[in-house]
């Protein structure tokens, strides 16, 4: 029934996000959906950033070297950056689609050599290789991926023709033209995400994308842009001693808890080594 209703989605152009992140899914399967105006190559559906003035920085809560400098950022032509963190099923579907087979599935990447793209052998991780493909654990088809590398969501955007956002475009998305300290606005909202301390049970550590609801989406639509995993994004670190191989995440995550509130605010930076398999780092693309 939900293949039925994603592919119905596709055909007549719908947004998938119209049927809620259980319509992704779906019965593990290899074929690439077709995209529409507001879904990817990957079916998972997307919304507009459109072009404009944005803010970036100036967040009087964070300190100057957590944050970009101060400054008006223009969004020359509008964009499309996926409503979703890209799933558990979403990810095994892509690496069943690519060909990879084994293990912690690894890709060359030019002068810095095979890289891991999933550390499928860590116990937070719920894809699993199972002799002849990849399978997702059950109840965790729609949850976050978690356990990829940078490497592993650099080349699940590239293979859907799509890259990672740059942390301008993705606090453009999670601010908007106010410059919001949180995605959904200026104040506190304890149950507006997952981290360490939302109500109700504590596990499993993450939610199912997109199941808080439209309260605690971004301006533009974009869900779970604070808590759940932090998100890469294609953006190289720029402090300290950079040797190519940190990159900026955005978003905080289910493990922080309120002595790192302010990892939520969507003006705030941090960095990952590329090929650190967090279980509290996952990814959206853009387009």
């Amino acid at each position: 029934m939900l293949a039925a209703l994603l592919c119905a989605a596709l055909v007549c152009g719908c947004g998938v996000g119209e049927f809620g992140p259980a319509a992704l899914s779906a019965p593990q399967g290899e074929a690439k959906p077709k995209p529409t105006p507001r879904t990817g190559r990957d079916g998972a559906p997307l919304v507009p950033v459109k072009k404009g003035e944005y803010p970036l920085g100036g967040d009087p809560q964070l300190d100057d070297w957590d944050q970009l400098p101060a400054r008006s950022f223009r969004v020359k032509k509008t964009f499309f950056i996926q409503k979703y963190e890209v799933t558990n099923w979403l990810y095994a579907r892509f690496l069943n689609s690519a060909g990879y087979r084994g293990e912690d599935p690894t890709k060359g990447f030019g002068s810095q050599g095979r890289q891991v793209l999933l550390r499928t052998t860590s116990p937070w991780c719920h894809i699993r290789w199972d002799t002849k493909r990849y399978i997702v654990d059950a109840g965790w088809e729609d949850h976050p991926v978690v356990c990829v590398t940078w490497f592993g969501a650099t080349a699940y955007a590239k293979f859907y023709r799509m890259k990672l956002p740059s942390e301008e475009q993705w606090e453009v998305a999670a601010r908007g033209a106010k410059g919001n300290t949180f995605p959904w606005g200026n104040t506190w909202r304890a149950d507006r995400l997952c981290w360490a301390l939302r109500p109700g049970p504590a596990s499993p550590p993450t939610v199912a994308v997109g199941s808080i609801g439209k309260r605690g989406e971004s301006w533009c639509g974009a869900a779970d842009m604070a808590g759940n995993v932090a998100e890469w994004t294609r953006s190289p670190c720029d402090v300290g001693l950079v040797d190519g191989s940190k990159y900026v995440i955005r978003g905080g995550s289910w493990l922080n808890d309120e002595s790192q509130r302010v990892l939520f605010h969507g003006a705030r930076r941090a960095f990952a080594d590329a090929d650190e398999a967090s279980p509290a780092i996952g990814f959206r693309c853009v387009k």
